[in-house]
């Protein structure tokens, strides 16, 4: 994995971190 999308994944934990997905309790950017 590359530096810039290991940064980018990063990005997108914190962004989501309280967001869960629809109707269930996994979190939203378990899907990534």
């Amino acid at each position: 994995m590359g530096q810039r999308l290991s940064e980018a994944l990063e990005f997108a934990r914190v962004a989501h971190g309280g967001q869960l997905r629809k109707e269930t309790p996994i979190p939203y950017v378990s899907h990534l």
